[in-house]
């Protein structure tokens, strides 16, 4: 990820000591976003920014040659040996879902699972749709290290989940190593994000954390927020952090930032380039 030369002081204001980081290439923030329906501003996606920046992300996603693909007869092939990316899309409708582009998984639990038999650094693609895709999971969703949740932008991939998160509840928990790019996300029961204390640092970007019971990020450690990151209308903070975490917060933005007094005031903004 590339960074400007501009840096303010890092602060502890909540145990870990926060960095900001003007990242080159102008990355946009504002508030309001429009939400997953491309309406109005919403919990999911827009409103007043409580703690953070508005953000949107384009999917990356492209069929990889080793990832298998529907064969000749209309069948699916499984996952090849050295696979290294694997397609979940809750709009599939086949009968055979092996997580192959032309065959995939419709949900992220089952993508994730998925992945976790390969090795290597390892893609989960989540497809989205223009309105906006929202997939219900059963359970919270762990990103495990090596492995990239990737999908094609909060406005067009949602997800709404509750489950444990190691002592607390939340929707998505990034693991040290992991990557969770490209969603809304949201915890009818707890956190909406939570990144753990373990290394090498989460990175969480192109996220809309709005909208979740409790905080709409928790960093439990070190982690590398942004770009394009936004935590409105939560229950709790929109960005928090235990007192007794340690680590830096490394915050990626498009311009120098004004800090108020407290990271988990209701109002954090990043200012656009």
């Amino acid at each position: 990820m590339g960074h400007s030369s501009s840096f303010a002081r890092p602060q502890s204001y909540f145990g870990i000591a926060l960095s900001l980081v003007a990242a080159c290439g102008g990355s946009q923030f504002e508030a309001g976003a429009p939400g997953p329906d491309g309406g109005s501003p919403s919990q999911e996606s827009g409103a007043p920014l409580d703690s953070a920046m508005a953000l949107d992300g384009p999917s990356e996603a492209s069929p990889g040659a080793e990832s298998g693909a529907a064969d000749a007869t209309g069948g699916c092939q499984p996952l090849g040996a050295g696979a290294t990316d694997v397609y979940v899309d809750q709009r599939f409708t086949g009968a055979t879902r092996t997580g192959v582009a032309a065959c995939p998984f419709r949900s992220l639990l089952e993508g994730i699972n998925a992945a976790l038999t390969l090795t290597g650094l390892r893609t989960v693609h989540v497809a989205g749709d223009a309105s906006g895709l929202t997939y219900v999971e059963t359970g919270a969703v762990t990103i495990p290290s090596e492995v990239t949740l990737k999908g094609d932008g909060p406005t067009q991939t949602i997800v709404r989940a509750s489950g444990s998160c190691g002592t607390g509840t939340c929707a998505v928990l990034v693991q040290g190593g992991a990557v969770l790019d490209g969603f809304t996300v949201i915890s009818a029961m707890g956190d909406g994000v939570v990144t753990a204390a373990a290394g090498p640092a989460p990175v969480v970007r192109n996220v809309a954390a709005n909208g979740s019971k409790g905080n709409g990020v928790l960093a439990l450690g070190a982690a590398e927020l942004g770009p394009n990151i936004s935590a409105n209308k939560n229950g709790a903070a929109g960005l928090e952090s235990p007192s007794t975490a340690a680590g830096t917060l490394h915050v990626i933005a498009g311009a120098n930032t004004s800090m108020p007094t407290r990271a988990t005031a209701s109002t954090w903004t990043v200012p656009p380039s």
